[in-house]
């Protein structure tokens, strides 16, 4: 079901990254945030570290940044500071993402497998929740949970 919602080509802050691309991580995480939201800004650098901690030796994670700014100027802003790929802001295919996952409230960090199959609804919380663990913890359950999904 991800796949299907997702554009074809992501936006780097250098350029862009194709789908194929971003599926050959084993995870997928959908970041749904915006530039206006306190919340937001304030969990970018536990995700921002997370990020870099868990992608050191290989690609385990890849966040895709999907942008509820209210307009292209803070989208832009915004894309500067995130080191992950991010679905243009004018792409109709972001609002139909937003309304399949019935997002209303932001921040959300939701993984999926590459396979598109959900893992953590509330990614949030487990970086930064009361139960939180190590960000090789995290991301060590995150992969245990996907080859469950694999062998079902």
């Amino acid at each position: 079901m991800l796949k299907k919602f997702l554009p074809e080509k992501f936006i780097l802050n250098d350029g862009y990254i194709k789908k194929s691309k971003i599926f050959e991580a084993p995870l997928i995480g959908l970041y749904f945030s915006a530039l206006w939201c306190p919340p937001c800004t304030g969990f970018n650098s536990i995700l921002i570290d997370f990020y870099k901690k868990v992608n050191v030796d290989k690609k385990n994670i890849e966040i895709i940044f999907c942008s509820l700014d209210e307009d292209g100027s803070d989208f832009d802003k915004y894309l500067k500071i995130l080191p992950f790929p991010a679905i243009d802001y004018s792409d109709p295919k972001l609002e139909d993402l937003s309304t399949a996952f019935e997002i209303e409230t932001i921040p959300v960090f939701m993984i999926f497998d590459k396979y598109g199959n959900l893992i953590e609804l509330n990614g949030r919380m487990a970086l930064q929740g009361k139960a939180k663990k190590s960000p090789e913890e995290t991301i060590k359950k995150w992969m245990e949970k996907s080859k469950k999904n694999k062998s079902q």
